[in-house]
């Protein structure tokens, strides 16, 4: 609640109201900024909480605050990473093979149409030389 209202009363507060609030001003003469709201509550959610069990202090936090502190939410980034190349090198070789086939080929027939003229067939006799 008291996050909204810095926010809502605008851009700089007071410095007794942001000491108050444990708000430290970087700005003109101590004022708070919405920037050093930003990280107030930033450092505020960041903490690691504790409690007391027999005398002994457990810290502990909540799972969602450690999975963004380690960045483990970034959407597999690393995963969508290797798709791409995988699709790229795929794609690639796949161009490269294809192009070699249809450039064999395209040698064979002019290898066979040269034989073909030497040997000046015509008609069936044309089909007499084929692949070898």
């Amino acid at each position: 609640m008291l996050a909204r209202r810095l926010v809502t009363r605008g851009f700089r507060l007071l410095s007794t109201e942001a000491k108050e609030a444990g708000i430290k001003g970087t700005g003109k003469h101590g004022e708070v900024t919405q920037l050093d709201i930003l990280k107030w509550r930033g450092d505020k959610t960041s903490h690691v909480r504790e409690f007391e069990i027999g005398g002994q202090k457990q810290k502990w936090n909540y799972r969602s605050e450690l999975v963004t502190r380690h960045g483990l939410d970034n959407n597999h980034r690393f995963i969508w990473i290797g798709f791409g190349v995988l699709i790229v090198l795929g794609f690639t070789s796949f161009v490269a093979v294809k192009t070699n086939v249809i450039e064999n080929r395209r040698l064979a027939m002019l290898e066979r149409e040269a034989m073909r003229k030497t040997l000046h067939l015509e008609g069936d006799a044309r089909k007499k030389i084929g692949v070898v």
